[in-house]
């Protein structure tokens, strides 16, 4: 037995459970039954139980995402970077679509202390994995500062998702290629900002120099001749 066949076909009839259950211990016996799969697969499977359910159907929509942008070939390669990710964005959307209640009441449990760690880790995930996909690769600061951000409009973004009752979740598309293009602006400013720095450098260096050497003239002009008198 494939354990990953296992874990994909487990998790597609818990979707359709969620619905009505929640992630709960009855959603996964009826999963169960409807895959016939016995609990000793499903605890092999999830060793960590519900964790590593919601786990798994986080990686499963970034999998789906990452096949479908990379099924686009040079059509997807051949963006920009900020499209990259915009698009990247929007297909995860469409991936999670056909199950938008079962993402509103994973947000639940991911509210309760024992699930606290495990959000945030999971949408790390998610966001590493677009900025991958888009040929990021920053090793310095920026590597966490992109990641930040996009986690950042990733979660504001689901809220919006949540909400979206627009055709085809226009609005929500509009909302992310918004919040990209912002965050493209901000980093394309940044590095302007950078390169002017470097630019802007020497002019206040040689400012600096002409200072001191005044300074300097001043202080031999004003220092008394040897074995004369102090200047006043």
């Amino acid at each position: 037995m494939d354990i990953d066949t296992a874990r994909d076909e487990i998790l597609q009839a818990m979707l359709d459970n969620v619905v009505f259950d929640g992630w709960t211990e009855r959603s996964l016996k009826e999963s169960l039954a409807m895959t016939g799969y016995d609990r000793a697969v499903a605890d092999r499977a999830f060793p960590n139980g519900m964790a590593d359910i919601l786990s798994h159907f986080s990686a499963w929509a970034d999998r789906q995402m990452a096949d479908m942008v990379e099924g686009e070939g040079d059509e997807f390669h051949r963006r920009r970077t900020g499209d990259k990710v915009t698009h990247a964005l929007q297909r995860r959307f469409e991936v999670l679509e056909p199950h938008k209640e079962a993402v509103r009441r994973s947000l639940a449990v991911f509210a309760l202390p024992t699930y606290a760690p495990l959000g945030p880790r999971l949408l790390y995930d998610t966001v590493d994995t677009i900025w991958r996909l888009a040929g990021d690769s920053a090793t310095d600061f920026n590597f966490y500062t992109k990641r930040a951000a996009l986690a950042g409009i990733l979660s504001s973004a689901t809220l919006y998702w949540i909400n979206d009752q627009s055709p085809d979740d226009a609005e929500t598309r509009d909302f992310v290629a918004r919040r990209v293009a912002r965050l493209d602006q901000a980093g394309r400013a940044v590095h302007r900002y950078g390169r002017i720095g470097g630019l802007t450098e020497a002019p206040w260096r040689v400012a600096a120099r002409l200072r001191d050497r005044v300074a300097a003239r001043t202080a031999r002009r004003r220092a008394p001749p040897p074995g004369g008198p102090a200047a006043d």
